[in-house]
């Protein structure tokens, strides 16, 4: 059945990348990695071991060329980061995994849609957690007109719709105007 904790899929992830590793077939062992790390994050693995996890795999991502892992990792890496208090500024990707201004150019220049959602996503969970509501709805509307014509993953789309509510409660909230974010909720 499709019901379980999202934690149990951990193992599963770990153990697709070492088979991958093992047969050689990097692209697959390595979007296993990424996927495990994304799935930790979210799953709430204690940050500093996920950090050293996503340390291990950028190392390998960039060891064996992969591109797309290669950008994705940094931006859960600042994130991770960011939530420990090691950046000058939480709501901001950039500090020692990455530098959010040219990350950003560079996913806009060359229309990678999943760069820049996930840079937006994940600054979108950051403004809320630091109760920026209104930078995180500003942050959620990014990535619904990033990504207008393209499918996000399932769980994904869940977290990304789940954060979209959270935030206009906490407007509704913070506005007394239930109306209007109750209708987005």
């Amino acid at each position: 059945p499709w019901v379980g904790r999202h934690r149990d899929s951990l193992n599963q992830l770990i153990y697709a990348y070492k088979a991958g590793m093992q047969c050689g077939d990097i692209l697959y062992a390595l979007m296993n990695a990424q996927l495990y790390c994304v799935q930790a994050y979210e799953s709430g693995l204690e940050l500093e071991t996920l950090v050293k996890r996503i340390s291990e795999f950028s190392k390998e991502t960039m060891e064996h060329n992969q591109e797309l892992s290669l950008m994705m990792l940094p931006i859960l890496k600042q994130t991770v980061l960011n939530l420990m208090g090691q950046s000058k500024d939480p709501l901001h990707l950039s500090g020692e995994a990455m530098d959010e201004e040219s990350v950003l150019k560079e996913a806009i220049d060359n229309n990678r849609k999943s760069i820049v959602s996930a840079i937006y996503h994940n600054r979108s969970w950051l403004a809320y957690f630091f109760g920026d509501y209104k930078l995180a709805l500003k942050m959620i509307i990014s990535v619904d007109l990033v990504l207008k014509d393209t499918i996000m993953p399932t769980f994904t789309m869940c977290n990304h719709l789940f954060l979209s509510a959270l935030v206009s409660f906490a407007l509704a909230h913070s506005t007394g105007d239930d109306c209007r974010w109750m209708q987005r909720a």
